[in-house]
């Protein structure tokens, strides 16, 4: 789970809960915090953010969301539909 020195980019979400999990196990959580290269007060942060999730549990997390968004989107259509045909746009419907 550690970063390389040569890694580039943001730390992805899965890397925040296994480097929160790391310190869980950790017998001193400042080991896994320095060796990461994150703030005590980004840890507080995280913590917060995802409690006891672990890595599994974001990747469920994101395809429910992608999920979501998507039927938010259908819902939004049909909607969109119903209101142009009471409207009296059959043709604009389709």
């Amino acid at each position: 789970m550690k970063r390389g020195a040569d890694e580039e980019g943001p730390i992805t979400e899965e890397q925040m809960v296994g480097i929160l999990r790391e310190a869980d196990r950790s017998p001193v959580a400042e080991v896994a915090r320095k060796e990461h290269k994150v703030s005590e007060q980004t840890i507080y942060v995280w913590r917060r953010r995802f409690g006891k999730l672990e890595p599994a549990d974001i990747k469920r997390l994101r395809e429910l969301e992608a999920e979501n968004a998507k039927l938010k989107r259908m819902v939004a259509e049909r909607c969109a539909e119903s209101r142009s045909f009471l409207a009296g746009d059959v043709g604009a419907a389709t």
